[in-house]
């Protein structure tokens, strides 16, 4: 078995979509079936396991009611060549 690797970009957008995810009182599940999403998959990507893309940062925006910036927004504050594979 392969063992997953955290990625770090994953992991902040994680970090971030569990926080507005919490605020707003909204399981793991609810938030799956909101964005026509598996559970798992929200869970892989809460925990950088997966990295979402454009669509599905959208449909998670839709889901929790908020914008797509209040998702990504954690990324103005980082140093962007660190999250980059060297």
């Amino acid at each position: 078995m392969k063992a997953r690797k955290i990625q770090p970009e994953g992991k902040l957008f994680g970090e971030r979509l569990r926080d507005l995810r919490l605020k707003r009182n909204v399981t793991q599940q609810s938030l799956a079936d909101l964005a026509g999403m598996s559970l798992t998959y929200i869970s892989n990507m809460e925990h950088g396991l997966k990295v979402p893309s454009l669509t599905t940062i959208i449909r998670i925006a839709v889901a929790l009611d908020c914008k797509v910036m209040d998702l990504v927004g954690a990324f103005d504050k980082t140093d962007l060549r660190a999250l980059l594979p060297k």
